[in-house]
């Protein structure tokens, strides 16, 4: 706690000292009880400990113990799987009383299949990554509080029609309820069995930007020159003419990004370096200009990330972008975005998906799907990047 308030009294001017001392003693007082020495410090125990909803309220703390080397929590695969076993525990209790034990059984099914995944690359019924588990417990709570609020009072009770009307009225929840839905029909006893429906969607540009709108958003995003405006509009415009989801974007290395050979900056989103079109480029060197970092612990210019977080040596997160592109009034949804990227590069005619794989980092069965529907034909020289076994 000294440590703290001496780096601390470093960094903070302006009279807030005090108040965010206030605030951060209660986390140093609820170490003491679970640890002897800070030699017993960990990232995975100090999480398990106190839970997830007491370390987001001290993340200035948990920051100083990364940075200090007292624990290890970034870019941590164990840490991150027990921050969000932290969140599924709290999820669970949210279920009906009659619930629990079973979603405690569905829980254990997963991190045992997760142990005897050793390819993670390959495709598997059962979610292994962290956050992808709590989609799916997410997904089943809510799934069984919807069936005990039409009678279900035990889970053998839960029919075909409960989950045929939470899917019609809940449709984004059809990806989470697969494990779950399978993991029932094999492990649980049940009087029904349960399936989710399966749903052909025909290929659309419904959602797809014209080119009016397009090219105007563009023009309005490069002239931003706020810092917060510059960071998302540069998030944007990654996700509109490069595909880039704005959760991977935000997590681009700083080493992602260089200058070429004729001054201009290329960025590298998959295996191939990119060039920048003439849009983003002055809006990356904008951003390069003033970009900064936010935590208290970490103003030395050493953060690995483009967008440096307000943790130190993190990212900084998406949740807020989908309220700074409602906020600018630009109406325009994510997945508005990709679709129309991916839509002018299958236009474009780059020759074979393989290209979108390998320079945009879209999956094959994406990158084929758009090229298949946009003109795109099977000439003899690019056959072998539509055959499944490519």
């Amino acid at each position: 706690m000294t440590e703290y308030y001496q780096t601390l009294r470093d960094q903070i001017a302006n009279g807030t000292l005090s108040v965010s001392l206030r605030r951060d003693v209660a986390f140093f007082a609820a170490l003491s009880p679970h640890f002897d020495s800070v030699d017993a410090l960990s990232g995975v125990m100090v999480v398990r400990k106190l839970g997830h909803e007491f370390l987001s309220h001290h993340l200035r703390a948990m920051s100083f113990l990364n940075v200090t080397g007292y624990i290890t929590t970034y870019q941590d695969p164990d840490y991150e799987l027990e921050w969000h076993l932290s969140r599924i525990r709290a999820l669970t209790a949210r279920g009906p009383s009659w619930s629990h034990a079973m979603l405690g059984r569905f829980l254990t099914h997963m991190l045992q299949k997760r142990e005897l995944a050793s390819d993670r690359s390959r495709r598997r019924t059962i979610p292994v990554k962290p956050k992808s588990m709590e989609s799916a417990v997410r997904s089943a709570v809510w799934f069984l509080n919807h069936a005990a609020a039409e009678g279900a009072t035990s889970v053998p009770e839960v029919s075909q029609e409960h989950l045929d009307l939470f899917l019609g009225r809940y449709r984004s929840y059809r990806l989470g309820m697969h494990a779950f839905i399978r993991y029932l029909r094999r492990h649980e006893r049940n009087f029904h069995k349960l399936s989710v429906p399966r749903v052909k969607r025909e290929f659309s540009l419904k959602h797809a930007l014209s080119d009016d709108a397009r090219l105007n958003l563009i023009h309005r995003l490069g002239q931003s020159t706020e810092t917060v405006d510059v960071r998302w509009s540069l998030v944007t415009l990654f996700a509109l003419i490069y595909a880039q989801p704005p959760h991977k974007s935000v997590a681009m290395r700083l080493e992602g990004v260089r200058i070429g050979a004729d001054g201009t900056y290329e960025v590298r989103f998959a295996k191939i370096w990119l060039p920048l079109d003439e849009v983003t480029h002055p809006l990356m060197a904008r951003w390069l200009s003033m970009r900064r970092e936010h935590s208290c612990f970490e103003r030395n210019d050493e953060s690995l990330f483009l967008f440096p977080g307000r943790q130190a040596g993190s990212h900084i997160r998406s949740d807020s972008y989908g309220d700074w592109l409602s906020r600018t009034r630009r109406r325009v949804t994510t997945r508005a975005l990709i679709t129309t990227s991916l839509a002018q590069w299958a236009i474009a005619d780059p020759g074979s998906p393989r290209i979108l794989i390998d320079a945009l980092g879209v999956c094959r069965v994406t990158a084929t799907k758009y090229c298949q529907h946009l003109g795109m034909q099977l000439r003899p020289h690019t056959r072998h990047a539509f055959d499944a076994r490519a």
